[in-house]
């Protein structure tokens, strides 16, 4: 019934699997108990058993949700690709000495170059 729900969650589940499988995950301790850090050889480990269920849950919300998803990343990827390269474009023609021209592109891209300038930094890892 939610599948598109379902597979975004699973995507960033998988997203902090594989960064715990790089760098390990730490758990701060409470109160005076001191925080300990797991390996990522064991975070690694421990999501070989949660991935089975994972891919049942995948299966479950179907392929077109999942072709949906996948499809969704890549264009807001291609969307910062994009961006970026307008991004220069505009500083080339400002630097060339074209205000206006550069001027006329941002106003018709639509969209604020600091907002590609953050979407470029949140996004590009997703």
């Amino acid at each position: 019934m939610h599948a598109d729900a379902f597979v975004a969650e699973l995507a960033k589940e998988e997203e902090k699997a594989r960064h715990r499988a790089v760098y390990g995950e730490y758990y701060r301790g409470r109160g005076r108990s001191p925080g300990h850090h797991i390996e990522p050889e064991i975070c690694a480990e421990v999501d070989k058993e949660f991935k089975p269920g994972r891919d049942l849950v995948r299966k479950w919300c179907g392929t077109e949700a999942v072709e949906a998803f996948e499809e969704l990343k890549e264009l807001r990827t291609e969307v910062v690709r994009i961006g970026k390269l307008m991004e220069e474009a505009i500083q080339a023609l400002r630097t060339a000495g074209h205000d206006r021209i550069a001027e006329g592109f941002e106003r018709r891209l639509g969209v604020p170059m600091e907002l590609l300038q953050h979407a470029s930094t949140d996004d590009t890892g997703a």
